[in-house]
């Protein structure tokens, strides 16, 4: 706290900034090795004091009000090779550099800006991280977030059925209201269910998505027991440049599949502009096979969605106080049939969704280009009917969540091994509609702090550097108290011959309970309970990831990881003979996630792969589930990507392995292990300006019949057509030096 009020003090003390200190810049352009050819949102990010950028659609960055020194600057991009150089910063001086970066399978020192809540390298942060980059969403056709997210190592997708079904996600054994969804630092988990349907938030406009293995309610409060999805839209980082982007898509694909997108966005001198729109739509009329035997067709299956994302910021330079202001909008529609189950289909029921988020975001450089103030606000509306006439008891019910709120996060770069970082936040959360009689409401405000502790030894040792992050957060809920959530990590890391990090972290994180949870209406069955307490879990995972160069490019990871979760929410028959929830459940889940990935033949054909063991244990003192396996959790899951390039073309292939699954907390019935082997085809053609991208998917290629979740069949074989376009100009830097 005393080193926040000295910032403020220098602030306000009159001092004029420009006498502080003299800064530089430096600006240049990212490519590929060999062919020259522009890279894209890569990052040039300067080590030890955490500031950067990222390139433009034609490869150029720039960074402004530089202190003078000498600095390590590390690039990277998403299927190159990382660069680590020197670079020294003069006063007054516009310094320009080019990078070249060689393509290549894998890499460690992508940035993540979740881990930490600043930009930092992965291989210095003690979470498992995944990054999933634009280019990625683009080359494997993704048509929705849950699709992007599927072969993730410890990351299980409990898919419905077809695009209109629900999607939700299992982090390393979690149940689906134990992960944490962002958009743009902003939670999506609403209070009324805690979960988030996955096919129910927009994808346009997204330029990478992160994914936090292991527990984040240090950082990030509540529901954040497995893990933290965060969803990161495009940004404008480019001051000097003017680029102009347009394009659109078009998709036709099996089961009346259909697509379009058209995008547009501007970046200028100071001003950074996008908008996109999408609709897709399907019939989803594939056949299955019902319990008895007969082969049918999935009826009352139909999906149609309407996304629509729009995203301005505006570059402000005052002396060393760079500001930025950005407003970001998305507008989300969906209208579907609910089939139901396989033995008790539904040809009536139907649903609806309409969600809308607005967000604030202000970021502001204190003294020099280290030291910064984030303020950001936001709104989010989600609307959900759901109606079945035909039903025993007719339905017809209405839920709205709204959600709104604001943070204040200051980031205090004392020296490069100590980096300060603290926030506030306040969110208020309101429910209306008929599902519930009451129309409860939610009050939370929450304080946390992170101290980055870094150790850097000299050039030509084997050990680089050593990194410590304590960190503390405390929420403080109207409804059900108070929680504290306290973490420890530790990285070690090396870059001798073999990058390598040995990585590890322990702490405590909780979920809420829901407005579902706590409020239920009384009827003859069910009642809530507003004596709940959240579900509270201490965790651990310990790991390395290592990159070698030498023998063919190398990549290897690996993790285990144990979760203790105390107090889990169990409905169950009360004193009262209603069905009732309650504190009384425990769960005890360990397992191991690991890793390869490696060129085969240079950058013609590249092999990926991970393998998931989980062992997820119910330790609930109830007879027939003690020690028996939590259902919905595979022991085994496994991924392997072959990606071939040559001629134009580039083919990837996907299989994937999911092991049995238990659907009784008695496991006394599973559902079977299934393998599913996907292909995708595409070609790209260059013209001025422009490109042209063709994809042909082929899903499920062998036609398996299978279910995640029971009584919910999943599309055979599918075939899909994409035709992308994209327009892009944009003028360098009128100084810059190639």
């Amino acid at each position: 706290m005393k080193r926040i009020v000295l910032i403020i003090v220098l602030l306000t003390s009159g001092i004029p900034l420009s006498a502080l200190q003299e800064t530089g810049s430096l600006t240049g352009r990212v490519i590929m090795e060999g062919t020259r050819e522009s890279i894209p949102s890569a990052n040039v990010y300067f080590r030890g004091v955490h500031i950067g950028a990222s390139t433009n659609a034609e490869g150029y960055y720039s960074i402004d009000r530089i202190p003078p020194g000498t600095y390590s600057i590390i690039v990277s991009a998403i299927g190159y090779t990382t660069l680590q150089d020197e670079i020294t910063i003069v006063a007054g001086e516009r310094k320009t550099k080019t990078f070249e970066l060689r393509q290549t399978v894998y890499h460690l020192n992508q940035v993540t800006v979740t881990a930490t809540r600043e930009r930092s390298l992965i291989s210095e942060v003690p979470a498992t991280v995944d990054i999933i980059s634009a280019r990625d969403l683009s080359m494997n056709n993704v048509q929705n977030i849950g699709e992007a997210l599927q072969r993730i190592p410890g990351v299980n997708i409990r898919n419905y059925g077809g695009f209109g079904d629900m999607k939700t996600i299992s982090i390393r054994g979690s149940s689906s209201g134990q992960v944490l969804i962002l958009l743009d630092g902003q939670r999506l988990n609403n209070a009324q269910s805690g979960e988030v349907d996955l096919s129910t938030i927009p994808l346009e406009g997204v330029e990478r998505i992160e994914v936090i293995r292991g527990s984040a309610s240090a950082i990030y409060g509540a529901d954040a027991v497995g893990g933290v999805i965060n969803i990161i839209t495009k940004s404008g980082n480019i001051e000097d440049a003017f680029t102009i982007e347009s394009g659109g898509s078009l998709l036709r694909g099996s089961f009346g599949s259909f697509g379009v997108s058209l995008n547009g966005g501007y970046t200028g001198n100071r001003i950074f502009t996008i908008a996109s729109y999408k609709h897709l739509a399907s019939k989803g009329n594939y056949e299955y096979s019902t319990p008895e035997g007969t082969r049918a067709y999935r009826e009352n299956a139909d999906y149609t969605s309407n996304e629509f994302f729009g995203k301005g910021t505006w570059n402000i330079k005052e002396g060393m106080m760079n500001k930025s202001l950005s407003l970001s909008g998305t507008l989300f529609t969906s209208e579907a049939g609910n089939p139901g189950t396989t033995f008790q289909p539904n040809t009536s029921a139907r649903k609806k969704n309409e969600n809308q988020s607005l967000n604030f975001v202000y970021n502001q450089k204190i003294i020099n280009q280290f030291n910064s103030l984030r303020v950001q606000g936001y709104l989010h509306n989600g609307n959900f009917w759901y109606t079945d006439p035909d039903a025993f008891i007719p339905s017809d019910t209405y839920s709205n969540n709204t959600a709104g709120g604001g943070e204040i996060q200051s980031r205090t770069v004392f020296s490069t091994w100590n980096v300060f970082t603290a926030g506030y936040s306040y969110r208020y959360e309101n429910f209306t509609g008929t599902a519930l009689e009451t129309k409860p409401s939610r009050t939370t405000h929450s304080v946390y702090i992170q101290d980055e502790i870094e150790r850097n030894f000299a050039h030509g040792q084997i050990l680089k550097k050593i990194v410590a992050i304590p960190s503390v957060r405390w929420d403080d809920f109207s409804d059900f108290g108070s929680q504290w959530s306290p973490k420890f990590g530790l990285v070690i890391s090396s870059d001798y011959l073999t990058q390598l990090s040995i990585k590890g972290t322990i702490g405590k994180s909780f979920r809420a309970p829901t407005f579902n949870d706590l409020y239920w209406p009384q009827d003859s069955f069910t009642v809530g309970n507003p004596d709940l307490q959240p579900e509270t879990a201490t965790d651990f995972d310990v790991g390395f990831m290592m990159q070698d160069s030498r023998y063919g490019e190398i990549a290897l990871g690996f993790t285990y990881f144990t979760n203790s979760i105390e107090d889990l929410i169990i409905w169950q028959i009360g004193a009262s003979g209603l069905w009732s929830p309650f504190n009384i459940g425990e769960a005890l889940i360990q397992g191991v996630e690991m890793s390869a990935a490696f060129n085969i033949w240079k950058n013609v054909a590249r092999l990926s792969l991970n393998y998931t063991y989980l062992d997820p244990r119910n330790k609930s003192p109830r007879h027939n589930e003690y020690n028996k396996l939590l259902p919905y959790r595979p022991r085994h899951s496994s991924n392997i990507s072959l990606h071939l390039t040559g001629y134009g073309l580039r083919g990837i292939i996907h299989f994937m392995h999911l092991g049995k699954r238990y659907i009784t907390t008695a496991n006394t019935v599973s559902l079977p292990a299934h393998e599913i082997v996907d292909f995708i085809l595409s070609y790209r053609t260059p013209i001025t300006f422009a490109t042209i991208d063709a994809t042909l998917e082929l899903k499920n290629i062998t036609g398996r019949e299978y279910q995640i979740m029971d009584g919910f069949p999943m599309p055979g074989r599918e075939i899909r057509f994409t035709i992308d376009i994209a327009f892009r100009h944009s003028l360098p830097f009128t100084n810059k030096q190639d």
